[in-house]
């Protein structure tokens, strides 16, 4: 008798194949004395196949849950990329616009060095003031954007994990159908066998 693991790698749905190809590589025996003895190893196989092609199942079960997870997270951190690149452009705007008003203040302060006529040293120290605040505004706006810009390229990152994770279980999900669906091809030829022999059974026992 084979073990499980030649069974595994031998075990490959054939149209051409019939029953009795698959029962002598399971079992190492296709000549049946009886039809009851056969009946007998029939169930056997169908037992054996349908346990595997459960099994097979629940893995691409597994493999399904996993990629519509990953998936679903990956529509998630989208979402929230989105709403983070509507922040950065925003704080962007804000950045250009404190930008401005420092930049008119920075005017006013060298027309004002330029022309000592003009120069009043209360407006001077006025507008120094206003400068040093103009600047640690766009300093904090500049901060913010570029916290936010760090935050989208680090979630875009996690977004390429996750659907490298979600392609990787689809490509498993589809390896384990294909192995699932090929149990299940050979044991719908187990089973019309088993109603093949019932009925031969059947219709001996009546004679």
């Amino acid at each position: 008798m084979k073990n499980s693991k030649q069974i595994n790698l031998e075990l490959v749905f054939d149209p051409s194949k019939s029953v009795f190809d698959y029962l002598d590589m399971m079992y190492d025996c296709s000549n049946f004395e009886s039809a009851r003895s056969e009946y007998k190893f029939v169930k056997k196989g169908i037992n054996k196949l349908r346990k595997k092609r459960d099994r097979q199942n629940e893995t691409t079960k597994h493999y399904t849950v996993e990629r519509n997870r990953l998936n679903e997270e990956v529509r998630a951190k989208i979402n929230e990329v989105r709403k983070l690149i509507s922040l950065r452009n925003l704080e962007n705007l804000q950045v250009k616009k404190l930008k401005k008003k420092r930049d008119n203040l920075t005017n006013e302060m060298r027309i004002m060095k330029a022309n000592p006529p003009l120069f009043n040293q209360k407006k001077w120290d006025e507008l120094v003031e206003s400068h040093q605040e103009s600047h640690k505004e766009v300093q904090n706006a500049a901060q913010d954007a570029q916290s936010s810009h760090e935050e989208v390229v680090k979630k875009n990152q996690l977004i390429d994990e996750l659907r490298s994770g979600a392609e990787s279980s689809h490509k498993q999900l589809k390896g384990s159908k294909k192995k699932a669906d090929n149990f299940h091809n050979i044991l719908v030829v187990f089973l019309e066998r088993k109603n093949e022999l019932a009925d031969k059974i059947n219709a001996s026992e009546e004679e």
